[in-house]
């Protein structure tokens, strides 16, 4: 996908809204919102990219986007704890190779939000 920084974000809030959707059911799909808050950060990272107009290569690789902002913004440096160990929930698998985090999208929207304001 190529666009503006607002495109990324839109594509970010919309992965965070699915996961909300899925938190109405008592059951439904781990693996699938897991997926959903995976890609919201990984497009949230891209948007703050596009914003500062850095070229990045399109990877899923959470850990690469991440040193390309913090190397524009060390401040970035304070959302890896929160985003470490994503990366392979974008696999996109029906079955993970390793058990994924309970999602939660307050947790997601709560990592995305620091980027989010440097818009």
């Amino acid at each position: 996908m190529t666009g503006t920084a607002s495109d990324w974000l839109t594509k970010a809030r919309d992965g965070l809204r699915t996961v909300e959707l899925l938190e109405v059911f008592d059951e439904y799909p781990c693996v699938v919102a897991a997926f959903h808050c995976q890609q919201a950060v990984e497009k949230s990272l891209k948007s703050f990219l596009t914003a500062r107009h850095a070229e990045f290569l399109y990877r899923h690789d959470l850990g690469y986007l991440l040193d390309l902002c913090k190397s524009i913004d060390p401040a970035c440096a304070a959302l890896e704890p929160h985003i470490v160990g994503l990366t392979p929930l974008c696999d996109g698998d029906a079955l993970p190779r390793r058990p994924a985090p309970d999602p939660d999208a307050r947790r997601c929207e709560a990592i995305l939000s620091p980027g989010a304001n440097r818009l």
